[in-house]
This record gives C-alpha cells, sequence and structure tokens, in this order.
C-alpha cells in the first residue's frame, strides 16, 4: 500500500470499519461517500436540520454587522441634528434672555432711555405702571432663564449619549 493511500484507509477505518487500499477508487466523489456513508439527508435528519430539534431555537443568530454599522451612524446622524437644534435653540434663548435683561434694566433705572416692548404687550403696557411693568417683566425674565438652562441641560445630555 502506498504512503497516501494508507493513511486514507487509516482515516476512513474509524468512519465505516476496516477499508482496504484496494476498495477506494482513484478520486473520491459525492456519489462514493454518499454510497459508502449514507447522504447529506440523511444526517440532516427528518427536520431538515443538521441541529437536533429544539437545539435550533437555543442558537442565537449573529446580527449583520453591516446593520450596526448603518444604525450606528443612523444615531450619530440623528444625536447630530438633536445636538444642531438644541444648541439653535440656547441661541435663540440667550437673544430673549438678553432682550429681558436691557428691558428689565430699563424699567428700574429711570436714567436708561425706555424699554423697547414687544407689540403684543403694548396695549397692556401703556396701562401699567411702573411697579406692574416691573413685576411682569421679572416674571417673563425668571421664564426665560429657565427655559435657558432646560435647554442647556437637554444639550448636556444630548453630548452624554453613549
Amino acid at each position: 500500500m502506498s504512503g497516501g493511500l494508507w493513511i486514507v484507509a487509516v482515516l476512513m477505518s474509524g468512519l465505516g470499519g476496516p477499508v482496504l487500499a484496494e476498495e477506494l477508487p482513484a478520486v473520491i466523489t459525492n456519489e462514493f461517500l454518499e454510497a459508502r456513508y449514507g447522504g447529506a439527508q440523511a444526517a440532516m435528519g427528518v427536520s431538515g436540520s443538521a441541529m437536533p430539534a429544539g437545539a435550533a431555537s437555543a442558537v442565537a443568530i449573529a446580527p449583520d454587522p453591516l446593520q450596526a454599522i448603518a444604525d450606528a451612524r443612523a444615531r450619530d446622524a440623528d444625536r447630530a441634528r438633536r445636538r444642531v437644534e438644541a444648541r439653535a435653540e440656547i441661541v435663540r434663548l440667550e437673544a430673549r434672555v438678553a432682550e429681558l435683561e436691557r428691558r428689565w434694566l430699563a424699567v428700574r433705572n429711570p436714567l436708561l432711555p425706555p424699554p423697547v416692548v414687544p407689540d403684543e404687550l403694548r396695549d397692556e403696557w401703556d396701562g401699567w405702571d411702573s411697579v406692574q411693568r416691573d413685576v411682569r417683566t421679572t416674571a417673563d425674565l425668571e421664564r426665560a432663564r429657565e427655559a435657558l438652562a432646560a435647554a442647556r441641560a437637554a444639550e448636556s445630555a444630548i453630548a452624554r449619549e453613549p
């Protein structure tokens, strides 16, 4: 027996009993393996799966790595969009607070020029005395500062997201 055939014979002897070198064809084909050891369908069993019944549900299917990359990119784009929106809201609220602070100072200090009053407050503003103007301006300023603090906290929370 030649060296290569002897190795194949030894290896195959563990699978299906002793095999003599003369029994092996020159080329081992699928047909030979199916005839000698049974087909792939016999190894797969009745369900058509190579796994035993019930084992398929226990095996977790690995997620698609390209889908994970696409999801990460989508999350990053959404986070960037929300951060830009939060920054725009902060800029808008900072301008509102600055305007209310100027008005608050003008209401409290008679040496400054009179405050610029928005059109939506014009009718009410003309009927108020200086105390009512001060109370209203202070309340508006406090609400604007609270909104600005909330917007900054929201932006900070977005920046901390994983």
